[in-house]
């Protein structure tokens, strides 16, 4: 809190090939190709902060080729010296180019950070909502979101983390 405003800017890019393992292709394509970016920005104003990111992924596949877009916007402000309140919402989609539609996501998220000893500390609790019904593209059992079943949505994730920097 006080400190002065802030703005931070971020660009990657990265690109790979390689070729399937072992695969023994009789004439066909067995090779691998992607590539990926991801611009984002954060504006510190003092107590109070602003991010905002977005990321394009590509890969083509003798099996599969597929478009992977995403957004994340957040917002964070002080309450006290040592709490912390955030909302954070992630839209992405994938277009996996089987004329199977788009695969969406769309998560929103608010929680809080409380440091114990400065930022060495830090207790981190929120609750994540799935707006709409995830399927095997966008689950991941580490951030607590599974496949939904069939009409049964919207999914609720309640998450906790105790972090200590040494």
């Amino acid at each position: 809190q006080g400190d002065e405003f802030g703005l931070l800017l971020g660009i990657g890019v990265y690109g790979q090939q390689g070729e399937n393992n072992g695969a023994f292709s009789l004439g066909q394509r067995n090779e691998t190709k992607g590539y990926g970016y991801t611009v984002d920005a954060s504006f510190e104003f003092g107590g109070a902060s602003l991010f905002f990111a977005w990321f394009h992924h590509y890969v083509d596949s003798p099996t599969l080729v597929l478009n992977w877009y995403g957004t994340v916007a957040q917002a964070s402000i002080y309450v006290t010296p040592k709490l912390e309140l955030f909302a954070r919402h992630e839209y992405s989609w994938v277009d996996l180019h089987l004329d199977q539609g788009v695969s969406e996501l769309d998560i929103a998220t608010v929680g809080f950070n409380y440091y114990f000893e400065g930022h060495d500390v830090k207790l981190t609790a929120d609750c994540a909502v799935a707006i709409y019904q995830l399927d095997s593209v966008f689950t991941a059992d580490i951030a607590g979101f599974r496949p939904d079943l069939d009409g049964v949505w919207p999914q609720f994730v309640f998450r906790t983390q105790l972090q200590v920097l040494f």
